[in-house]
């Protein structure tokens, strides 16, 4: 990407998002690149999803944050009769974006996900602040 954008004079502020024009060989290698990435994710969960089916029963996936797990889980019949089989809904913040990023000292974020074994990278710390 960098020999393109110096082909192209694309200038950026932060070299961590490179960029090309989307109809150089460039861009089309790199949509080329997402489309293959986006398709293994699909079938990846697709498989997931079937084989927990066939295991189990209908699944149901809770996704984490960048400091919590992810759970895969399955319905059981006390639930369908209590709940009438519905899940967790909505992203289940604890602050919206804008207050995370009012309340929380982005430091203190990478120190507790550092204990917990994580470590990230990011060209901006507000970009911390929007996943927690």
């Amino acid at each position: 990407m960098e020999k393109a954008m110096k082909r192209d004079n694309i200038n950026v502020n932060d070299r961590q998002l490179p960029c090309a024009k989307i109809y150089s060989p460039e861009g089309k290698d790199y949509l080329k690149g997402m489309a293959a990435a986006a398709n293994y994710a699909w079938v990846n969960r697709s498989s997931m999803t079937f084989l927990c089916r066939q295991l189990t029963g209908q699944p149901v996936l809770i996704g984490g944050t960048m400091g919590t797990c992810s759970y895969v889980l399955t319905g059981t019949q006390q639930g369908m009769k209590e709940t009438y089989g519905t899940t967790c809904h909505g992203a289940g913040r604890a602050l919206s974006r804008a207050k995370s990023r009012r309340n929380l000292d982005y430091t203190e974020v990478l120190s507790a996900l550092e204990e917990k074994g994580i470590s990230i990278i990011v060209a901006s710390p507000k970009l911390v602040m929007e996943e927690v």
